[in-house]
């Protein structure tokens, strides 16, 4: 699913099939993940800015359920940085805490003209339909986020992280064709704008036969895997 994420222009981490030898013996093939760090940003020929992580898991260091926060889209407060724009202060979170405040009133005409303007709507359409495609909800309301904020179009970048691609599926999960799953997703889907991006991106995706591409990767995958496990 991250190799779909890069094919359709998402900010994805670099994943690879790797063999591995631990003090000289085959430990078999695994599958090497980059890590959301500034190098990525770099890699995918991006400006060094904020890259906000987003977990809130039972049990962490990051646990904030005792306080009474239930959800990340609450507060910046339960969010770090791990990779950030030098030109602020380590610990400013004035753009996150912004979009949270607009999502609270997704009704409101104000505040989804503002959300058209600080979010990359066309971005943010190629990765909703990249939900559907992976039929994932796996960025939900507590934890999996990752976000990216452009210093210079002053607008938030969905990043793909921990997607766990049809994996519900395999669990004989309904098929949804929209995948909302967080309150993110909820306020987007109430915004033409994106509605119209995300159409657009499903469009493009089997009319320039990306679809072909992606089912093809999958099948050397699998022809590698094959031959591999005849030789684990």
């Amino acid at each position: 699913s991250y190799q779909l994420a890069t094919l359709m222009g998402l900010v994805a981490p670099r994943t690879e099939l790797v063999r591995i030898y631990i003090n000289g013996k085959d430990r078999g093939v695994y599958i090497l993940v980059e890590q959301p760090k500034e190098i990525m940003l770099r890699h995918r020929n991006l400006m060094p800015g904020d890259l906000y992580r987003g977990e809130l898991i039972p049990g962490t260091k990051d646990d904030f359920r005792g306080g009474g926060i239930r959800s990340l889209f609450e507060s910046g407060v339960v969010w770090d940085k791990i990779a950030v724009n030098n030109h602020y202060d380590e610990d400013t979170k004035a753009p996150l805490e912004r979009l949270f405040h607009l999502i609270r009133n997704p009704q409101s005409a104000e505040s989804q003209a503002a959300l058209s303007e600080i979010l990359d709507l066309q971005a943010w359409g190629r990765f909703a339909a990249f939900e559907s495609l992976t039929q994932s909800r796996h960025a939900d309301e507590i934890h999996n986020w990752r976000l990216y904020y452009d210093p210079w179009r002053q607008q938030f970048v969905p990043v793909v992280w921990d997607t766990m691609g049809w994996f519900d599926r395999l669990r004989r999960a309904k098929f949804r064709n929209e995948v909302i799953g967080n309150s993110l997703m909820k306020a987007l889907f109430q915004n033409g704008d994106f509605i119209r991006a995300r159409s657009d991106a499903l469009q493009s995706f089997f009319a320039s036969g990306q679809d072909r591409v992606f089912l093809r990767m999958v099948s050397n995958a699998v022809a590698i895997m094959e031959q591999e496990i005849e030789t684990d």
